[in-house]
């Protein structure tokens, strides 16, 4: 596992494990989010899912997002479980 300082939040990298991915094309929405929790949308959703264990319901209620949008961003991150049956 590799390391990365961040220099610029909009193209932060983060310490991931082997099959998380950075996000290139990131929404207005997902800036939104990272400016405000002041971390990159990966890490934030990495963090609620696996460090908190919160549901996807949760989830989608913090960030204010639907229920697709949470499961697309945590899919497009590669935060993969066996509670998203994929």
């Amino acid at each position: 596992m590799e390391s990365f300082i961040p220099q610029d939040k909009s193209t932060m990298p983060y310490i991931v494990g082997d099959k998380m991915k950075r996000i290139i094309k990131k929404t207005k929405k997902m800036k939104e989010i990272e400016k405000v929790k002041g971390e990159c949308i990966e890490e934030i959703l990495r963090s609620m899912f696996v460090d908190q264990n919160k549901s996807i319901i949760d989830i989608t209620n913090e960030l204010d997002l639907s229920y697709a949008t949470t499961i697309s961003w945590l899919k497009q991150a590669g935060i993969y479980s066996r509670r998203l049956n994929i």
